[in-house]
């Protein structure tokens, strides 16, 4: 039994229902529809780790965390039905399957011919020689052009398939009625964690739900699907997994990442599973940071203001479209290291925000750009420009 299927979540709308379910046949659909999708895509996000073994990880066990993730952001009352739990899921597989050559048809050819890995190698004057299959540069354009890439590409994949060794096309979702109805949507939403919230607002936000295909023999105003709720819920539950899953011990001793991967390992080496506080704010517990890890300790703040603005900005979109809001209302400390550092402790140093604000920001201009600064000939000003 894989981790995803303990996930309340699963439990609640793809797992048969004791006595009678009506809707039983329309579930197990989904439900088998799911689980061969991730047994297709498992080889796929496994390749990632051998291309950019300094990511930390993105393999089956991230996509199966997910899961427990959005239980605990969604909390036991936010409403999500049969049909949007199956979008969710199949958004978890595919967010960030693309992240290795495998996902795309041609492979690193298609790549190598992209804007963006062009545009990386022009700026970093990268000769052919410095570009020969597992050399740094090429490892640095690869790492570049995917990192661009992946959510974009994510979009494909239903809809993309692949050669068996007879010449046979396969495809990550076989069930043809369902991939031909709900792909389209599944790899928008999985494309959409990689652009600003507010595209999928403007997208979604006045769209009508996405009614249930006819084949599972439901009702139209049964297990519709709101593809803003659902893809609100995909970019918090992504981000919001960080945790020592990612970044496991003898892992981290096998690939020894460097610069600034080494620092996303090592934080995430240090932290427990995600909860919430009694002010329904996500937190992590962690081990202590000593001052050699210093870096890796503000990597982990910058990480958490970056989950906090996520759950804020979808709470806000969430709430100001007549949908309900997650129970997490952002990340404990977030705005407050004192905070902050109760749930994730340093020992032997003590960090200190040196970041400044201004409060009288009409006081600055007139003293750094006003009169006293160029007196009466204001056109100074465009010498200084």
């Amino acid at each position: 039994m894989g981790a995803y299927e303990q996930s309340n979540l699963w439990k609640k709308n793809l797992v048969q229902q004791e006595g009678d379910d009506p809707c039983g046949s329309a579930r197990e659909r989904l439900r088998q529809s799911f689980i061969k999708t991730r047994a297709a895509v498992e080889p796929l996000v496994g390749a990632i780790a051998k291309e950019l073994p300094d990511l930390t990880v993105h393999d089956i066990t991230h996509l199966d965390s997910l899961w427990h993730i959005a239980d605990v952001l969604m909390g036991d009352d936010f409403e999500i039905n049969p049909a949007e739990t199956f979008v969710l899921g199949m958004a978890f597989l595919l967010h960030d399957a693309a992240c290795s050559t495998f996902a795309f048809a041609n492979g690193i050819d298609e790549l190598r011919e992209t804007s963006e890995w062009k545009d990386f190698v022009a700026q970093k004057g990268f000769g052919e020689e410095e570009l020969k299959k597992g050399s740094s540069g090429y490892q640095q354009a690869l790492f570049e052009t995917l990192r661009l890439l992946h959510s974009k590409q994510a979009e494909k994949l239903l809809t993309q398939s692949w050669s068996d060794l007879n010449g046979t096309p396969r495809w990550l979702t076989e069930d043809v009625e369902l991939r031909n109805y709900y792909g389209r949507d599944i790899g928008k939403i999985a494309a959409s964690h990689g652009r600003d919230a507010a595209i999928a607002e403007q997208e979604w936000a006045n769209t009508a739900h996405l009614t249930p295909h006819s084949s599972l023999g439901l009702g139209v105003n049964d297990w519709q699907v709101d593809r803003l709720k659902v893809a609100m819920l995909l970019r918090c539950i992504d981000a919001a997994h960080i945790d020592s899953k990612r970044a496991p011990d003898m892992l981290a001793c096998l690939t020894q990442p460097s610069g600034e991967s080494k620092e996303h390992w090592l934080f995430q080496n240090h932290l427990g599973t995600a909860r919430l506080n009694e002010q329904n704010e996500l937190y992590w517990s962690g081990q202590p940071f000593e001052e050699k890890d210093a870096d890796a300790w503000w990597r982990c703040y910058s990480a958490a203001q970056m989950i906090d603005r996520e759950i804020r900005i979808a709470n806000r979109i969430l709430k100001n479209n007549n949908r309900k809001e997650l129970r997490a209302k952002g990340v404990a400390g977030a705005q407050d290291l004192s905070v902050f550092q109760k749930n994730v402790p340093v020992q032997g140093w003590h960090p200190v925000d040196v970041c400044f604000q201004v409060s009288q920001l009409s006081d600055v201009i007139e003293k750094f750009g006003g009169e006293e600064l160029y007196g009466d000939k204001p056109y100074l000003a465009l010498r200084e420009l």
